[in-house]
């Protein structure tokens, strides 16, 4: 799982990410796992597929990327003038490429892609449409991040608001279909029993994730 990616990078994103990071609906928590597994994996070519103006995910990306060090290409997609705020909130632009959607209209090879991150429309077609023309183009093995499923193990949806496109995860994986492969759910550290003694670990280390139970932001979250 990502724990022991904690121990070996979370003291770094603590000391110097957090600090200057801007705010926005991306929980403290995901941010702290998104940098640990960049540092780790070490992706060369990062599609984001959603950046939000405020350019949290954007920032966390693009800092461990440049921390990494060597060559890199961060693609940064969505629509205008989103795209763009973001681009002008980092701190620093080296190796980004703008792609300005919608993304269905792309001419893009995301063959070489080998970190993918989604927090786009939440609308059931879109993750139709992002399982079929993105991820079935990935290598194998590739990292796929989406957020707002909020799912637990069990594949239920506990979140308040219904996200269709929790749905068309729900459903293609009741059918057998589901072309990718669960690594973890975030929402079983944020509200699933099973899951608070560890959960209250991280927090003991990292509090800003907050303590167990976490169902609403920042702490909440369904990566």
């Amino acid at each position: 799982m990502f724990l022991p990616l904690l121990d070996k990078y979370g003291e770094e994103f603590t000391n110097e990410i957090w600090p200057q990071l801007p705010y926005s609906e991306y929980s403290n928590l995901a941010c702290l796992i998104l940098y640990c597994i960049i540092r780790d994996r070490k992706p060369k070519k990062v599609f984001e597929l959603g950046t939000e103006r405020h350019s949290r995910s954007t920032n966390i990306i693009q800092k461990a990327l440049l921390k990494n060090g060597g060559d890199f290409t961060h693609n940064m997609c969505d629509f205008e003038p989103i795209l763009y705020q973001a681009h002008k909130n980092l701190f620093n632009t080296d190796n980004t490429v703008l792609l300005n959607g919608p993304v269905e209209t792309l001419d893009f090879d995301y063959s070489e892609i080998d970190f993918l991150f989604i927090d786009a429309h939440h609308e059931k077609w879109f993750a139709a449409f992002y399982l079929d023309e993105i991820v079935t183009k990935l290598k194998d093995g590739v990292p796929v991040h989406v957020h707002d499923v909020y799912l637990t193990g069990d594949w239920v949806h506990r979140y308040p608001h219904v996200i269709c496109e929790t749905q068309e995860f729900q459903e293609r994986h009741k059918a057998r279909e589901l072309n990718v492969e669960k690594w973890f759910w975030l929402q079983d550290y944020c509200t699933n029993p099973d899951f608070e003694e560890v959960r209250n670990k991280i927090a003991e280390k990292f509090p800003y994730v907050g303590g167990f139970p976490a169902s609403e932001l920042p702490y909440g979250d369904g990566t």
